[in-house]
């Protein structure tokens, strides 16, 4: 498997700052997503021959020398070099080699999870049954709704369309199921 180069790893982002209101391409972002973990995975081996290289010697009466313990901080930089992708640092590592370039394991660990929670609201959300009841949990006289218009006050529950609920996010929330049967 090659590395993920960062023109990749930017095109792979796309369909996730595209992604607004009823627009997401949830087939984009199951692609994105792939792409993240494909470029992941073969940074994974050397990841881990590098953390055992930087493990500290297992006998606590061990002498470690001087050298060794260059050796072992040089392996430890290289790991962070890997994990943060800051190749600006430098390499010493040949392991690191054909990872020059690319974004580092927490970019790729962090963009699968933006893909992972894409993935699951707007699953739900399609799931849903729209307009959904939705409780108001803004400012006081904040929010006028309905016609003729009414001001709504913390805890007022009205039907909103999926528009609806996201352009009002920062002022509603959800009324799960089993709040509307209870």
């Amino acid at each position: 498997m090659k590395p993920m180069k960062l023109t990749a790893f930017f095109a792979a982002q796309v369909p996730l700052v595209e992604a607004t209101g009823e627009a997401i391409d949830l087939n984009a972002v199951v692609k994105s997503r792939a792409a993240f973990v494909a470029g992941l995975e073969p940074m994974r081996e050397p990841q881990r021959v590098l953390e055992a290289l930087c493990a500290a010697p297992t006998d606590p009466e061990a002498y470690e020398t001087a050298a060794e313990q260059d050796e072992r901080r040089r392996h430890a930089e290289s790991l962070r070099v890997l994990i943060e992708g800051d190749w600006s640092a430098g390499i010493t590592d040949p392991l690191l080699e054909p990872f020059v370039g690319t974004p580092g394991i927490r970019n790729l660990e962090r963009w699968i999870a933006k893909c992972d929670e894409v993935i699951a609201r707007e699953t739900e959300l399609r799931s849903m049954k729209w307009p959904a009841p939705y409780r108001y949990v803004g400012g006081p006289g904040l929010m006028r709704w309905g016609a003729p218009p009414r001001v709504l006050r913390k805890g007022d529950v009205i039907l909103l369309s999926r528009a609806q609920a996201e352009a009002f996010a920062d002022r509603v929330e959800r009324v799960t199921n089993e709040e509307v049967t209870a």
